[in-house]
């Protein structure tokens, strides 16, 4: 990547991501595992409910960890 003359990288175009896109990301995990944890238990699923189950617990953790500040 070039550099124009006299110009840090910090100040050329990038994208900005702030945290926003991530919480929605996991605002969609979040469902997805209750839809997924649903549909293993309905199924008799086990690795469906354990993967469910383990985005559930992963979104709340995010979800409240974004919420609480710390990220």
């Amino acid at each position: 990547m070039r550099y124009r003359i006299g110009e840090p990288p910090e100040q050329q175009m990038m994208l900005q991501f702030d945290g926003g896109i991530f919480v929605i990301a996991a605002v969609l995990g979040l469902v997805f595992g209750i839809i997924l944890t649903g549909l293993g238990i309905h199924g008799r699923q086990l690795w469906l409910r354990v993967w469910g189950s383990g985005l559930v617990l992963a979104s709340v953790i995010f979800i409240t960890a974004a919420v609480s500040g710390v990220i």
